[in-house]
Order: structure tokens, then C-alpha cells, then sequence
């Protein structure tokens, strides 16, 4: 049986927040499912940023969805602060989060496009750990290219290749930001 956040006290209850953090289609989506089994976990339902009450930069354009990173102009958007406000995403967060055990006190999610944003995570979010996880390149874009129909401008395999290839500088750059490596581990799907 599961208990919901609604109506809890978990500003109090939680004490660590825990982020994968990864490209889209890079095996997250297990990872965290995997983290759900564990008692002392609330989980969300979903990805964070599809979660109702997340005030953050998302992109609605389905074929767009697997690819937010390949133009600057997504990635600035993604990157930029004052795009969020993270005191209301945390309470819509906890108030649709689940766990197994009230005294669960391990926050878990994830949101792809986060990668971009993990500075905002460590100031907005206590004791914020992560999970930096990618995956080899080439499964990446065959899993984008094969999951949705494209439209506009972007020939699939290059605008994926281009999302990849920009997903992995920003998470090269979170690895070598020391605050953030001191926070998390550092592992690939394979």
C-alpha cells in the first residue's frame, strides 16, 4: 500500500534529496523505478517535470520532447535560473510524491533536462545528492530516433546526434564542478 505526500509534513520528514541525473533515454527511467522499491524513498509518479505544479521550463512540442538539447536556445532556457521556482515545484513535488513508509526520509527524481540545472538543485533542495548516469551514444540516439515521429527542420538522426552530443558536455561539466562530483557518483548504463 502506498501513502501520498498530500497532507504530510515532509519539509521535516525528508532529509535527502536524491536527482538522477542524465540525458533522456539513457535508462533513467529504470534506474528510478528501481530506487521506488526501497522503503525509505518518496518517489513521484513521474518525471519530475511533467509532475502538475512544476513552474519550470518544459517543452510541450512532442517531437521536440526527446531532443531539448539541440539548440542553444532550448539549452539557455533550461539552464537559465530565474526560470524556476523551486519553493512551489518542492511542494507540488511532496504533495504528489509516494512511499511505502511514513518515515521514508530519501526524495527521488528525475527529470532529463535537470542535467542542465544541477547548481539550482544544490541550492533549492537540502542535502541534494545525485546519480550522474549517460549511456553509450549510439543506443541513445537509435532510442530518440525510433521512439517518436519528427517534423520541421531536423532530420532525426542529426538533431538527436546534436542532443546527445550537448547532454554529454553539460554532464562532463557537472562531473568536473567538484561541489556537485562531491555529491554524487558517477556511473553509465552499461
Amino acid at each position: 500500500m502506498f501513502l501520498y505526500g498530500a497532507g504530510r509534513d515532509l519539509e521535516h520528514t525528508i532529509t535527502t534529496h536524491l536527482f538522477g541525473i542524465c540525458p533522456n533515454n539513457s535508462g533513467s527511467t529504470f534506474l528510478v523505478r528501481a530506487l521506488d522499491t526501497c522503503r525509505a524513498t518518496w518517489s513521484l509518479p513521474r518525471e519530475g517535470q511533467w509532475i502538475r505544479g512544476f513552474r519550470g521550463p518544459v517543452i510541450e512540442d512532442p517531437p521536440l520532447k526527446l531532443i531539448w538539447a539541440c539548440e542553444q536556445s532550448f539549452i539557455r532556457r533550461f539552464a537559465d535560473p530565474a526560470g524556476y521556482d523551486w519553493p512551489r515545484t518542492r511542494k507540488a513535488w511532496y504533495a504528489q510524491a509516494y512511499t511505502r513508509d511514513p518515515a521514508a526520509s530519501v526524495f527521488v527524481s528525475k527529470s532529463p533536462p535537470h542535467l542542465l540545472c544541477v547548481g539550482e538543485l544544490v541550492r533549492h533542495f537540502r542535502n541534494a545528492r545525485f546519480l550522474f548516469m549517460v549511456r553509450n551514444p549510439y543506443a541513445v540516439c537509435e532510442g530518440i530516433c525510433r521512439r517518436r515521429p519528427f517534423a520541421g527542420d531536423h532530420p532525426p538522426p542529426e538533431a538527436a546526434a546534436t542532443h546527445v552530443v550537448n547532454c554529454l558536455a553539460w554532464q562532463r561539466r557537472n562531473l568536473e564542478t567538484g561541489t556537485y562530483r562531491e555529491r554524487g557518483v558517477f556511473f553509465t548504463y552499461e
